[in-house]
């Protein structure tokens, strides 16, 4: 079985996720093709429910979301998505704790 993570630097969720046009129809189109079993988000500089608004329809269609904030607001922040449920979220250590910049996570693989 093969495992596919792919790592992403959103810019800004609710900008990545806009339909600019026929080329660049934003990320939730790209999440509906991609063979990414996990997405590793960086600078989603948003707080979580405006990150599951601009995201809401790839969570509709089964991706599961979990993020770390940053204290500082529009900046930092970071995110998993996955194909199935994530467990043992652990976000920020030492003087990374509220800083958005650090989250980990189990992700059952099914086997």
């Amino acid at each position: 079985m093969t495992f596919t993570i792919a790592s992403v630097n959103v810019n800004g969720i609710r900008a990545a996720c806009k339909q600019r046009n026929e080329l660049n129809p934003g990320m939730n189109a790209w999440l509906a093709q991609t063979p990414a079993d996990v997405v590793l988000m960086q600078e989603v500089r948003a707080n979580p429910k405006e990150t599951e608004k601009a995201l809401a329809p790839s969570l509709e269609a089964g991706w599961h979301l979990v993020q770390a904030e940053s204290d500082a607001k529009g900046r930092a922040g970071v995110g998993i998505l996955s194909r199935t449920e994530l467990s043992d979220v652990s976000v920020g250590f030492g003087s990374f704790a509220t800083s958005g910049r650090y989250i980990e996570a189990t992700v059952a693989t099914g086997e």
